[in-house]
């Protein structure tokens, strides 16, 4: 292939990278950054590795734990 088009395929990817790396953090999934890269774990998955302690970081890293208040209002009503 042409080095030409596979850098528009590249572009027209790496526009979207705001939004899946938006995603990741609202769902909690971002362990990691660095240098344009990302490790994604998924939340089971991290508490089983890493522990609660260190899920409880990681998702203060990515701004979810204003969610708890939501899942208490749900339990509340439910």
């Amino acid at each position: 292939m042409e080095k030409d088009l596979l850098k528009k395929l590249a572009k027209k990817h790496d526009e979207n990278w705001d939004k899946v790396m938006e995603l990741a953090k609202e769902n909690g999934f971002i362990t990691q950054t660095f240098a344009g890269t990302a490790v994604l774990i998924c939340n089971e998955e991290q508490i089983k590795n890493y522990g609660y302690e260190k899920y409880e970081q990681i998702q203060e890293t990515n701004s979810t734990l204003n969610q708890i208040k939501e899942l208490e209002n749900e339990e509340e009503l439910g």
